[in-house]
């Protein structure tokens, strides 16, 4: 580094030849120019005596130092500018196949709700590693107790997994966020009633088998025992608990639903063995 002005005014002290503290009314302050971001580094070392400023101007200008050797840049970006870049990193994960674009976009909306709190033209190099331990009171608050705990703890994991990659770019003095610690829920429940066809998606799963195999089809012998072995299967499968038919598939049209349902290999495959023990 070199110090754009190298002849110091009256009153001004070196540091280290490159540095210099001065005195602005009552209190030090510290001036370092940087080449690469032709601007000056510029802080109060609040103090009001002459050998603490120097201690840390020496201070300042060593930490300054060595971020730049690490490759860090002293000016920092706002978090929106870091949250558009981290996107567009994550936007060659989509064309490489990597994730799906919806999961993109959800990526996108966990890191809205981040900005929403930390504040769009915060700068990056400002934040705390506990500037989020309101973020699930924020987010409790703001969708009127709406928001579940789950939703929360997966935008904490979003969050956290940006800020990482903005401090491996050098973009943050942190590399995650401390978010307050919430109690341990109980999945049981949750992954039963997810697991467990509703009465009406019951409804329409066995109305739709009767579709699938009913005579006006015009069905001949050996498709007519396909069907009803796909029938027999899906319907054992459903009043067992198995549910091996996925939830979205009886949302929506039987012939949709069919098309759906019929795709996955092990059915397939059963099927198959199924119609060679008949045969």
């Amino acid at each position: 580094m070199a110090l754009k002005k190298q002849n110091f005014a009256e009153g001004e002290i070196a540091i280290f030849d490159e540095a210099c503290v001065y005195k602005r009314g009552e209190y030090w302050q510290f001036r370092l120019w940087l080449p690469k971001e032709n601007k000056y580094a510029r802080k109060s070392l609040r103090t009001r005596s002459e050998s603490t400023a120097i201690e840390r101007g020496k201070a300042a200008y060593l930490e300054i130092y060595g971020n730049l050797q690490q490759g860090k840049s002293y000016f920092s970006i706002t978090t929106k500018e870091g949250v558009e870049k981290y996107l567009s990193f994550r936007k060659r994960d989509v064309e490489l196949g990597h994730i799906v674009s919806g999961r993109l976009a959800t990526i996108a909306t966990h890191l809205q709700h981040f900005l929403s709190f930390i504040g769009k033209d915060t700068k990056l190099k400002e934040l705390e590693r506990t500037d989020c331990e309101n973020y699930f009171y924020h987010r409790h608050k703001s969708t009127n107790t709406k928001v579940k705990q789950v939703t929360v703890q997966n935008e904490q994991s979003t969050i956290n997994a940006c800020i990482k990659w903005l401090n491996k770019n050098g973009e943050t003095h942190i590399d995650g966020f401390e978010f307050k610690k919430l109690p341990r829920l109980d999945k049981g429940n949750e992954a039963i009633r997810r697991a467990t066809l509703t009465n009406d998606e019951y409804e329409t799963l066995y109305r739709a088998m009767r579709t699938y195999c009913a005579k006006h089809n015009k069905l001949d012998h050996a498709e007519l025992k396909v069907r009803k072995i796909v029938q027999h299967y899906v319907l054992v499968a459903a009043n067992s608990g198995l549910q091996a038919v996925p939830s979205c598939v009886v949302t929506d049209s039987t012939s949709n639903a069919y098309a759906k349902y019929l795709s996955p290999r092990v059915v397939t495959n059963l099927c198959l063995r199924l119609m060679v023990k008949v045969n």
